[in-house]
């Protein structure tokens, strides 16, 4: 499986910590269109919702721990 054929999904409160992952991501020839970072997780999750993402598609996600709304224990409890 190559770097590419991956959803890239990052949720973290602090959008420079996002914006650093993105950074890493291109620069290990991730295309841009496969990273899609969030500020609030319920954003993201409406994301995977609305543009049902398949099963069959992995997705890595960089999830912060402690987020004011939704830690990311309860983020994969809402995607699951």
């Amino acid at each position: 499986m190559q770097l590419h054929e991956l959803y890239y999904i990052l949720i973290d409160d602090d959008a420079v910590n996002n914006k650093l992952t993105r950074k890493i991501l291109e620069k290990l020839n991730v295309p841009k269109e496969q990273i899609h970072d969030f500020i609030d997780p319920t954003e993201a999750l409406d994301f995977i919702s609305a543009n049902k993402i398949p099963a069959e598609i992995p997705a890595c996600f960089f999830i912060d721990i402690t987020m004011p709304e939704m830690d990311c224990w309860e983020f994969v409890e809402k995607l699951t």
